[in-house]
């Protein structure tokens, strides 16, 4: 069986989605478009064999800056 980690930062959201899954799937709150997040998260984390990566929802406006100055499609896309 495979051992399930949702990684985000809506833990409501995530569970309907754990609901569904067999085995004992978790949940590690982190908003993936800051690094330090990111690191802090990953240290949770000792193996990994399949990465599947959502943004949720894709914005045409433009550079929007996260809290660390970073653009959030870049951050999403390319850090996280």
């Amino acid at each position: 069986s495979a051992d399930i980690t949702i990684i985000g930062r809506n833990e409501s959201a995530a569970n309907s989605i754990l609901s569904q899954l067999g085995s004992s799937p978790k949940f590690l709150r982190a908003d993936v478009s800051l690094l330090s997040e990111i690191r802090d998260v990953t240290k949770k984390i000792n193996k990994v064999d399949i990465l599947i990566l959502t943004q949720g929802i894709l914005t045409m406006a433009g550079r929007t800056p996260t809290k660390e100055n970073i653009d959030n499609k870049l951050a999403l896309h390319y850090y996280g």
